[in-house]
């Protein structure tokens, strides 16, 4: 539920994004101490929606509907929802689109394409709390579905995939009276209140948990595959490292397993939704001991297994 009560964020095992003004990057003004500015930001994201959840820490709360967002008490959320092989500069749109999404007092802001007013405060799925004078939180349920709406038709939209790498940045603009804006604090490094300009001045982060096998995620879209396909691992034989590429003929959950010579499942590579196209997955093994491995591609319409030799 997006209520502001993050309780039952705290209660998971999801990895919180910390912030404080003594440690964190200062993308412009400055800050006095931690109780000047500090939050702890919640990410996290299924096939059908985005959750973003802050609690911050604030000596003086400040929002004046009349002013300037930038000059309020707000979160500047950017995001690149694709995985991303290479930086680029700007806003891409299509098969890689970025967003900015505007967390105000009042209301949730999209932009990246044009300003587009997703939801408002007495929308069940976001919520902007401020606690009086000081300290505030934000929760959003964002569904994915409603990225689509008018000037942003024509992206793809997003399926989350395991050790995917996205570009992001998370902005916080501290006001201490109306229509000042004292400072921002921003994940990314290299931004100067400039990440509103394009995604060269955001960071990145990986989607999911990068124990697992798949250490890298390629979505091959040059080529659009007719038919179902699973090729040999290169190299192989291999130590410790691999790859392996699939081709879809049709979008749908696919799984991607690994199987020793006495027929036990040891890895699972894939186990998500995938579109049609061709797929590349690079393997870690080095949990693994040296032998013969077999693995196995499923998915509705098409099952078929290779072989692979581990050699340390």
């Amino acid at each position: 539920m997006a209520d502001g009560d993050l309780s039952e964020w705290y209660a998971t095992d999801i990895k919180p994004f910390e912030f404080a003004a003594t440690e964190s990057h200062w993308s412009i003004g400055t800050f006095d101490d931690d109780n000047d500015l500090s939050a702890t930001t919640y990410i996290a994201v299924d096939d059908n929606y985005l959750y973003f959840a802050v609690d911050v820490i604030d000596n003086v709360y400040s929002y004046d509907p009349t002013g300037n967002f930038w000059e309020d008490d707000m979160i500047e959320f950017y995001v690149g929802l694709y995985n991303e092989t290479k930086q680029h500069r700007g806003y891409k749109r299509n098969a890689e689109p970025d967003y900015k999404y505007m967390f105000i007092a009042d209301r949730l802001d999209q932009d990246g394409a044009g300003v587009v007013n997703l939801m408002q405060l007495e929308d069940a799925n976001y919520e902007f709390v401020n606690f009086g004078a000081s300290d505030w939180a934000v929760e959003v349920k964002l569904p994915l579905d409603s990225i689509l709406v008018a000037g942003y038709a024509s992206d793809a939209r997003f399926f989350p995939l395991n050790g995917m790498k996205i570009r992001m940045d998370i902005c916080f603009h501290d006001s201490d009276s109306p229509n000042v804006r004292d400072g921002v604090i921003s994940y990314s490094e290299i931004a100067s209140d400039n990440s509103y300009v394009g995604a060269e001045n955001w960071n990145f982060t990986w989607i999911g948990d990068t124990d697992k096998v798949a250490t890298s995620v390629k979505q091959i879209e040059a080529m659009v595959a007719k038919t179902y396909d699973l090729s040999q691992n290169f190299p192989n034989p291999f130590n410790p490292k691999t790859t392996i590429e699939f081709a879809l003929a049709e979008p749908g959950k696919v799984k991607l397993e690994i199987y020793n010579t006495l027929g036990q499942k040891v890895k699972t590579v894939v186990d998500d939704y995938r579109i049609a196209g061709n797929h590349e997955v690079s393997i870690d093994a080095s949990d693994l001991t040296s032998g013969i491995y077999f693995y196995k591609l499923q998915s509705a319409n098409f099952t078929t297994t290779r072989k692979m030799v581990l050699m340390k």
